[in-house]
């Protein structure tokens, strides 16, 4: 089918299908945690992380707010709920989005002195869930924004999304000498519409170039 460009939008990209053109605005974001979302419980996850909200240690351009979520990051020496796991985290089971496939993405702004990869996992209350994954690459320990693309939610059935787990730190520290126990933040935890790595994306397919 044919496309015609979004109308007053700078955005070289189209949003296509067989019978519309639509332009994608600001509102389509929807924050999910963070100033604006008082009512977010966070609970610890596999492992002695310690995760509490606290006041945004070290606020930056990228990352202004007044409170976030820090959790304690230990490093791995045997794998007990006592020392830690790879997949320790922050898990929350506050959130009510049953339209979450109508999000092409989800960001978050996570702080952290070890580059590594840092996971989203989507759940629904029955256990259906949407692991999604990204990969840490700054080492300088300032806030940094993190976006994932929403590929498949077809596992959170009808209820969409409830839960998040947001696993800081994804990796197996035991042969890492370098690593010390840390604290780790996050953020800013936003469902998106519009671009993500200079693409518009629907269902983790990039749209059609203009």
């Amino acid at each position: 089918t044919g496309c015609t460009p979004a109308v007053q939008t700078t955005s070289p990209y189209r949003y296509c299908d067989a019978t519309a053109t639509t332009t994608l605005l600001a509102q389509d974001d929807l924050v999910i945690y963070g100033d604006v979302t008082p009512d977010i419980v966070w609970n610890n996850f596999a492992g002695p992380t310690n995760v509490q909200e606290v006041d945004n240690p070290s606020p930056d351009a990228v990352n202004s707010t007044a409170k976030c979520i820090s959790m304690n990051r230990p490093k791995e020496t045997g794998g007990s709920d006592e020392i830690g796991w790879p997949w320790e985290g922050a898990l929350s089971e506050s959130f009510n989005v049953p339209n979450i496939a109508e999000y092409n993405s989800i960001s978050m702004l996570v702080k952290k002195p070890y580059p590594g990869k840092v996971c989203l996992e989507l759940q629904s209350p029955s256990g259906g869930s949407s692991m999604i994954y990204a990969e840490y690459t700054a080492t300088d320990d300032s806030w940094q924004k993190l976006t994932f693309p929403i590929i498949n939610v077809s596992g959170l059935g009808a209820t969409g999304l409830t839960k998040i787990l947001v696993e800081i730190h994804r990796e197996d520290e035991n042969n890492n000498d370098d690593f010390e126990d840390c604290i780790m933040y996050a953020d800013e935890i936003t469902l998106h519409k519009a671009i993500i790595a200079g693409k518009l994306y629907e269902n983790g397919k990039p749209y059609e170039e203009k």
